[in-house]
């Protein structure tokens, strides 16, 4: 039987193994319902998940405020990326809706979507990527 590879990539948040643990497990207490318990979270919501997997050879991070990250010259990161609403070239230099104004949009996005789920000091900004997968 032969290996498909191939690649992927896309903008969104990415939340390292010990936050994501964290997160499913607060997505699962929220929701209360005995069929998304914390492990279940991430297909819940389609989530991209790097826990333990063994199937992607390459996870690159690339953080989006501008600031050095360790992580972002590794290879392979576990834990879980949410895609971001718009794609493709995230920041306007127009009025165009299709991109977002700057990375605080971006986090705006996801403070939106996630924040009861994540600590009250959790920095949206700082776990903003760029993601490329193989």
């Amino acid at each position: 039987m032969g290996r498909h590879t191939y690649g992927e990539s896309g903008y969104g948040m990415f939340l390292d193994e010990e936050e994501s643990y964290r997160f499913c497990d607060a997505y699962a207490k929220a929701h209360q319902n005995p069929e998304i318990q914390g492990y279940l979270v991430p297909e819940t919501l389609g989530l991209r998940d790097f826990l333990g997997d063994d199937v992607y050879d390459i996870c690159e991070i690339h953080h989006l405020d501008g600031k050095e990250h360790p992580e972002d010259k590794d290879k392979f990161h576990e834990g879980l990326f949410f895609f971001a609403d718009r794609q493709g070239s995230v920041f306007r230099a127009d009025s165009s809706e299709a991109c977002y104004a700057d990375v605080g949009e971006m986090a705006d996005e996801f403070r939106g979507k996630y924040a009861p789920y994540l600590p009250e000091d959790f920095n949206f900004e700082a776990h903003l990527i760029r993601y490329i997968g193989v």
